[in-house]
């Protein structure tokens, strides 16, 4: 029979170090983070769930923060240092910072309720560029909710990016219409450009534009100019 091996207290902490140090990751998470990430075998697929849920909802709160500090460092560092700070100091770039504040920004002022929102930072980011109007009608329709994708966001807010009520095509219109006056407004001047310097033309040269058969030609030219002064005056 083997005897019992007996450790010492050096020897015991030794040991608590060395499984102190398998926790540890690269990241410099302590020990208490390293055990709540650590992936253990579940026992069936609502182990997994509760686990994974678990790890999901955690990244929100996460991005949360990280957009909270960096309105914090945005109100507080001196001018151009929050800029160089997320250029060259973050792990991530201008683009990915903006929408996580933007997102803090929104959930701190009430806009967007903190249980209601989306687990990705990027999805939740579209939920902020929907102004009052929009975000009722996306709540009505089930669309502010933890498991929505962006898919459906961007689809939902592209529907108003393109006028489909009568009041949207009327707009459409008007502005096509305000296009179109200030089209004839630059050819009604140039051809009155034209036109005068016709007859410069014909001042220096003393044809007789009726002997040369050209007189019903600039009869022509001027009432096609009369037309043109109508259309710029409606």
């Amino acid at each position: 029979m083997d005897k019992p091996v007996r450790l010492n207290r050096r020897t015991l902490e030794k040991q608590a170090e060395k499984r102190e140090a398998g926790l540890a990751r690269p990241g410099g998470l302590s020990r208490a983070e390293g055990l709540l990430n650590a992936v253990v075998p579940q026992n069936d697929a609502a182990g997994y769930v509760r686990e994974i849920s678990r790890l999901w909802s955690e990244a929100k709160d996460k991005f949360l923060a990280i957009g909270e500090y960096l309105s914090l460092a945005k109100e507080q560092l001196a001018h151009g240092e929050y800029e160089a700070m997320i250029r060259s100091q973050l792990p991530f770039g201008k683009s990915a910072a903006h929408r996580m504040r933007t997102v803090a920004e929104a959930v701190r002022n009430g806009r967007l309720a903190r249980d209601s929102l989306p687990q990705s930072y990027a999805t939740a980011y579209e939920l902020t560029l929907l102004n009052d109007r929009q975000l009722r009608l996306a709540e009505s329709r089930g669309l502010i909710r933890p498991d929505v994708h962006r898919a459906e966001l961007v689809a939902f807010r592209r529907a108003f990016d393109k006028p489909t009520t009568t009041e949207g095509r009327q707009s459409e219109l008007l502005r096509e219409w305000r296009k179109l006056g200030a089209e004839i407004e630059r050819l009604q001047e140039k051809l009155q450009r034209t036109m005068d310097r016709r007859l410069d033309i014909e001042r220096k040269i003393g044809l007789d534009l009726e002997h040369l058969g050209l007189h019903q030609q600039g009869q022509v030219l001027e009432s096609t100019a009369e037309i043109v002064d109508e259309l710029a005056s409606a």
